[in-house]
């Protein structure tokens, strides 16, 4: 694979994007982060264990406006509301929103934090830096570039009733059920407001420049 293969809207679509996240109120010289976190609405399937919740966030946003960041949030209309915050646009509940937009938003941005979604993937084609929050699954969840970042959701064990140490979890691979790609046996908890933003704060202090 070539590590430089990087997609590129067209300049006329570029052009045309360009006024438009103007007028979602996103500055055309500020440095901005994309976030997306996975919730059950646009699949309605609000108990899967690859959702998260998004006031876990709050603080890791609130961080990255402090080093002059914007952050756009990403997704559908189905998600709750971000509280109104400086230099924070909850794109996902816009009017403005479409799917080109999307994209562009996606190719512009510094980096994108994800959790296990499709739109993970989206940035992955942009070879855009990731902070990969939340993972769930070792298989096909990793990091796919050195400067990217990945943390996991807890693991229960619930027969030996505790967390698994990360060892034991990628270990007990014989337990996955393809239907779901995770076991019966396991109890997932999300990370932390604390661990994402520390997770956050040790991205921003080696990003790129």
């Amino acid at each position: 694979n070539d590590k430089n293969f990087r997609l590129k809207l067209p300049a006329e679509l570029e052009f045309q994007c360009t006024e438009e996240a103007l007028r979602l109120g996103l500055p055309a010289t500020a440095w901005y982060v994309c976030i997306h976190v996975r919730e059950g609405g646009y699949s309605k399937d609000e108990t899967n264990f690859r959702n998260s919740d998004i006031k876990n966030y709050i603080e890791s946003i609130k961080y990255i406006t402090s080093q002059g960041g914007w952050v756009i949030r990403m997704g559908d209309p189905s998600m709750q509301k971000l509280p109104s915050m400086e230099q924070v646009i909850d794109y996902a509940n816009h009017p403005a929103k479409n799917a080109l937009l999307d994209i562009y938003l996606i190719e512009g941005c510094d980096f994108f934090i994800g959790t296990s979604s499709g739109m993970i993937h989206v940035a992955e084609l942009f070879n855009k830096p990731m902070l990969f929050t939340n993972a769930v699954s070792y298989l096909n969840d990793l990091p796919q570039k050195p400067q990217d970042l990945i943390i996991f959701k807890h693991v229960k064990s619930k027969s030996m009733n505790r967390e698994l140490s990360l060892r034991e979890w990628l270990d007990s691979c014989d337990k996955i059920q393809t239907s779901t790609w995770s076991s019966t046996d396991w109890e997932y908890t999300e990370n932390t407001s604390l661990e994402i933003l520390t997770a956050t704060r040790q991205f921003l202090s080696y990003r790129p420049q």
